[in-house]
């Protein structure tokens, strides 16, 4: 996904991150583009207090957050220093929502003065929509596997005891008539019939 958007609207870098817990971190796992290094400067810089980037913005709000100029009042914020020390002058990062909610975002950033302009912020939020329904679906195919996991698990259960069961079975039917046969006749055996 960030290779193609890269591709078709030139973007100078484009990462792809997802959640992480409850506190709205965003952990990069994709990325393409010039500085990809970005990502892992920035990798941490999700706490409120240093200044947020954009994408971890995104994921606490559910919304698109478009940074049209990463100037003055932006190198403050450790993102923003990082992403000036790249020649980023533009960001935007949209949250990949579906069913059951924000699942990460997707982050993209311009050089050298060029603006997102609105084709650029359209493409940026259909490959978002791509990426999470795409990222929602593996985490089902996961869960599927993890429920037929557990069935074949149940159902090998489930065999052993019927296996166990029917083994035990028979010497126990075994002993147990034994057992009665010695109590019925019992004062009818000698002594060396007995042991």
């Amino acid at each position: 996904i960030c290779h193609s958007l890269r591709k078709a609207t030139g973007v100078a870098m484009v990462w792809v991150g997802l959640t992480e817990g409850s506190g709205g971190g965003v952990r990069p796992r994709a990325s393409a583009g010039r500085g990809r290094s970005y990502t892992n400067a920035v990798v941490a810089l999700h706490d409120p207090e240093l200044g947020g980037d954009p994408a971890a913005l995104a994921v606490r709000e559910r919304r698109m957050v478009l940074v049209e100029s990463i100037g003055p009042a932006s190198p403050d914020a450790p993102w923003g220093h990082e992403a000036k020390k790249r020649r980023y002058t533009a960001a935007v990062a949209v949250p990949l929502a579906y069913r059951e909610g924000v699942v990460g975002a997707l982050s993209a950033y311009q050089q050298d003065g060029v603006p997102f302009d609105e084709r650029k912020l359209t493409q940026v939020r259909m490959f978002a929509d791509a990426a999470a329904l795409a990222i929602s679906n593996v985490r089902l195919l996961e869960q599927a596997s993890s429920a037929r996991a557990l069935a074949e698990m149940n159902e090998m259960k489930s065999q052993l005891l019927s296996t166990v069961s029917h083994e035990l079975r028979t010497p126990l039917t075994y002993v147990k008539g034994h057992a009665g046969m010695l109590l019925r006749y019992a004062d009818r055996l000698s002594r060396e019939e007995e042991t």
